[in-house]
């Protein structure tokens, strides 16, 4: 979803407007998009797919080109100028924020993946950015790593918290729309408790399980 924050030079008063309505602080169009494929009987992962490659756009002969469309204006590089998929990516993002800049266009908060060399862009270049990460990403890879735990002999019950622990982590980020880190940081780890169906916490900021 985009936000735009507009500022009339002649009374200085402040619109947003919102590329998608919100229900609660869900936007309309990611719930849509979520029954439309639940509804359908799609598998989610092959209809991700099939987006992340339509957005993408990958053309041509011999090389491959990714491309990216900011107010109608399109931008391509070539695969073989950088040294890697990771690369293009970071190279989209740096020419996204040039061209909203160049649009006199604000941005206050990003949402991305955890890739390494785009968190130290936006933490050394983009400062005054508020980068967060996507939390399907980070559940993937917490889920990636129970199930790993789960296949040991003497961990396999851990598998079968892949599920719950992975709902409680989007919870985690739901449940806390101000975003603050110390509260989210002790709902999180509250899910040790909660597994040994202990639902009282040391912790002040979330002294108990809201259920």
């Amino acid at each position: 979803m985009i936000r735009v924050r507009q500022r009339c030079k002649e009374c200085a008063n402040i619109t947003f407007w919102d590329s998608q309505t919100l229900i609660g602080n869900i936007p309309h169009g990611n719930l849509m998009m979520s029954a439309g494929i639940l509804f359908a009987g799609s598998n989610p992962s092959k209809t991700l797919r099939v987006f992340n490659g339509h957005f993408t756009g990958i053309k041509g002969t011999g090389c491959i080109q990714q491309s990216a469309e900011f107010g109608g204006s399109r931008r391509r590089r070539s695969s073989n100028e950088l040294s890697s998929s990771n690369a293009m990516e970071l190279e989209g993002l740096k020419r996204g924020l040039q061209f909203f800049a160049g649009q006199n266009l604000q941005v206050n908060s990003l949402v991305t993946d955890r890739h390494r060399s785009i968190s130290k862009y936006m933490r050394e270049d983009q400062s005054e950015v508020d980068h967060r990460y996507d939390v399907c990403h980070i559940a993937k890879g917490t889920c990636k790593k129970i199930d790993k735990l789960g296949k040991k002999k003497t961990c396999a019950a851990a598998g079968a918290w892949a599920k719950s622990v992975s709902n409680h982590l989007y919870w985690v980020a739901a449940s806390t729309p101000d975003g603050d880190g110390d509260v989210m940081l002790a709902k999180w780890l509250s899910v040790a408790n909660h597994i040994q169906d202990v639902h009282q916490h040391a912790s002040d900021l979330f002294p108990r399980c809201v259920h």
